[in-house]
């Protein structure tokens, strides 16, 4: 027997598992574990057995990312591999694998079958296949409970803004970008215009960061406010917001503290620390969600991954831009807006990259996502080459790259091949056509042009080119 393939279908406490042969044939062992002790025994027994039998087969076990339920299974493979029992483990898509059952167009939707279709989707697509390296790291999880506390926070701002507006329309303007929080402290003490237009200028002007030339201007504000809600019920709603995102903040900024603590020995977040405008909070985030670097083959797939990568749809003679394509994580993405913007002022690579994007006509936002991109890049040059960031880095890289386009430009001097003519009579379309004819005509004119020898740039191969005149005008 050549492969033997493990396929999990993973659900909160159990796991359904297939195991088949390189012939797709099922084999003994293949039904539901318990992710218990006793379950997880069962599944040793069952991996022993196999491979006292099958000693040469490799063994490949793969499990759908469910969002955390898989970690036991994944670690129970690793143990197995600590013994000696060589398996190949995968962690795999979600949505990769949707698309590959799909095309079983009559699958009947269950457990059994999902797991069937993993164990077959492991031995058509992983079979040569490289396992990636699966972390494990309490770390990740801890940051991703972190963020979705912020998530919850946000939502509970949107709130506060929404019934501020009818509580006490007048403060709105403090609130526009982040809720300071001193207009918190004045929406617990003060919840709508009427107990502000009623409060004590002194006992408001105490309050941090209000003084009493603010204290006034909001008290003469509240006086003639067009609030709608000012009863009890909205004064006690406005005040609860208000305490739990003081609550929220204090607990959030406790909690990134406790994170950086954990990470300030980790190198990746010391190499992306150096960034310019890359706060230590940031620093961790970044290293976190974009986790080990090897599992990307280059840039492009981390910047497709975190869905900057440029859409464009070609069909036919048109051409569509749909700007980027949104896709991967989308809170990788969020983080790297936010630092093009804080780049913008003090990066300057990033300043001069969004200025130059901004003065080719780009619209601001636009540039600050082209910048968000940029940022990206740096961070995977950095991850990979363990260098902190060199501000001089492209400047530095200019002259090699210059003097290598010059070789390249003269090698494809040296070698002049003919274009074939476009065929005038192919049946494309009119726009297709109207560039065939462009094309020729061109192509007619340049022939009758004369031409003269150039000699290549100073530090070039002495290679002699020929180059086109321009006619008189």
């Amino acid at each position: 027997m050549e492969c033997i393939t493990f396929g999990l279908d993973v659900s909160k406490g159990r796991a359904d598992i297939e195991i088949i042969n390189q012939s797709g044939t099922r084999l003994a062992g293949s039904c539901g574990y318990d992710d218990t002790r006793t379950g997880h025994d069962r599944l040793s027994e069952v991996l022993r057995d196999l491979r006292q039998r099958y000693p040469a087969a490799k063994v490949i076990a793969g499990v759908e990312a469910t969002g955390g339920y898989e970690r036991n299974w994944v670690a129970f493979f690793r143990r197995e591999q600590a013994q000696g029992r060589s398996v190949a483990i995968h962690r795999l898509n979600p949505l990769g694998l949707k698309r590959f059952l799909d095309a079983d167009l009559h699958r009947k939707v269950d457990d059994q079958r999902a797991a069937l279709g993993i164990a077959r989707y492991l031995l058509e697509r992983k079979r040569q296949a490289e396992p990636n390296a699966i972390p494990l790291d309490g770390r990740v999880v801890f940051y991703r409970n972190i963020r979705g506390l912020i998530h919850g926070r946000t939502a509970l701002v949107q709130r506060y803004k929404t019934l501020l507006s009818s509580t006490n329309p007048e403060l709105v303007q403090f609130s526009h970008d982040e809720v300071p929080r001193w207009l918190l402290l004045v929406s617990v003490r003060y919840p709508t215009a009427a107990h502000l237009a009623r409060s004590h200028g002194q006992a408001l002007a105490d309050l941090p960061h209000v003084g009493s030339v603010r204290a006034e201007q909001l008290r003469a504000a509240a006086k003639t406010s067009v609030a709608a809600l000012t009863d009890e019920g909205s004064a006690a709603a406005i005040r609860l917001l208000a305490e739990e995102i003081i609550h929220a903040n204090e607990r959030i900024d406790a909690l990134k503290k406790q994170l950086i603590a954990m990470t300030e020995d980790d190198p990746r977040v010391k190499l992306l620390d150096s960034i310019p405008g890359v706060a230590p909070w940031t620093a961790t985030a970044l290293a976190l969600e974009i986790g080990d670097i090897t599992r990307f083959a280059d840039v492009r797939q981390l910047v497709a991954w975190s869905g900057l990568d440029p859409r464009e749809d070609t069909s036919g003679d048109g051409i569509i831009k749909r700007g980027i394509s949104h896709r991967g994580n989308a809170h990788l993405r969020t983080l790297l807006v936010q630092m093009a913007r804080s780049g913008k002022l003090h990066n300057p690579v990033i300043t001069r990259f969004i200025g130059r994007k901004i003065a080719e006509g780009k619209k601001p936002l636009v540039a600050i996502v082209a910048g968000a991109a940029k940022v990206l890049r740096i961070a995977f040059a950095i991850l990979v080459s363990g260098k902190p960031f060199d501000p001089d880095h492209e400047t530095k890289r200019a002259k090699p790259a210059a003097e290598a386009q010059q070789k390249r430009r003269i090698a494809t001097r040296a070698k002049v091949t003919e274009t074939p003519e476009p065929d005038l009579t192919a049946p494309v379309s009119a726009v297709e056509a109207r560039k065939r004819r462009r094309a020729t005509t061109n192509n007619a004119t340049a022939s009758k042009r004369p031409k003269c020898e150039v000699k290549p740039q100073e530090g070039a191969p002495a290679t002699v080119a020929t180059a086109v005149l321009p006619t008189a005008p």
